[in-house]
């Protein structure tokens, strides 16, 4: 007998610790050099030491901290090459992934890229930030969904925490002081609606292009943006 079982999967809690450090990192309430104890942040985050360990870990995989020989922890925090070689990573998987997507892509799967775009340009109107900015990171998975390579899509996936947390930082940033209707955010839909007119066409060229040129921008703007804020 054939079971659908209906799985609700929550973070785990080394997943949760690594989100709030990874948080107060990137807005410098630990500055770069700062010592990170686990007993210290045991006691203040009330979780054992096992899940602050896990979490120290993932953060030095996304070079936010360094585990010395010794054991010590010390934060590296942000900075431009962290970056540039984070949305180098990112622009080398997604112009990959959007290439195969494009080879596989059926009228279900434009239409799905085009109601993400549709979400977020209603977002961008209604001002709901955080919808915008799922909507923003979905669409960009969908050409590793349709890709249908499980291993890229992992590797995608090892980039999904520091690049949420870098379009969280964007949005505290760009979004709190101009809004999600300043024409850099209606822009960003502007992207994604070519993206999506180039896939209808078969044009996979084109897709390719639209993305770099997207990506590169997001670049250049989050690191203005986090220059002006002294957050690098």
């Amino acid at each position: 007998m054939s079971v659908k079982l209906n799985v609700v999967r929550r973070p785990q809690l080394w997943q949760e610790v690594a989100s709030e450090l990874r948080r107060t990192i990137l807005l410098r309430q630990f500055a770069p050099g700062a010592h990170l104890a686990e007993a210290e942040l045991s006691r203040e985050m009330n979780v054992s030491r096992g899940p602050i360990r896990d979490a120290l870990r993932q953060l030095e995989l996304e070079s936010l901290v360094e585990i010395k020989p010794n054991g010590r922890t010390l934060v590296v925090g942000l900075s431009h090459e962290s970056i540039a070689h984070l949305y180098d990573a990112r622009l080398c998987l997604e112009r990959h992934a959007l290439r195969r997507a494009s080879e596989r892509l059926t009228d279900d799967d434009v239409a799905a890229l085009q109601a993400l775009v549709d979400l977020m340009e209603d977002s961008s109107r209604q001002g709901r930030v955080a919808e915008f900015s799922q909507s923003d990171m979905a669409f960009h998975q969908q050409f590793f969904t349709i890709a249908g390579n499980r291993i890229l899509a992992q590797l995608r996936t090892t980039l999904t925490a520091p690049l949420g947390a870098l379009v969280e930082l964007e949005i505290m940033t760009v979004l709190e002081s101009s809004g999600i209707t300043d024409p850099r955010a209606w822009a960003v839909n502007q992207a994604h609606q070519e993206m999506v007119d180039a896939l209808r066409d078969r044009d996979a060229d084109r897709a390719q292009a639209i993305l770099t040129t997207h990506l590169e921008g997001a670049q250049n703007l989050l690191l203005e943006e986090l220059e002006q804020r002294a957050l690098i």
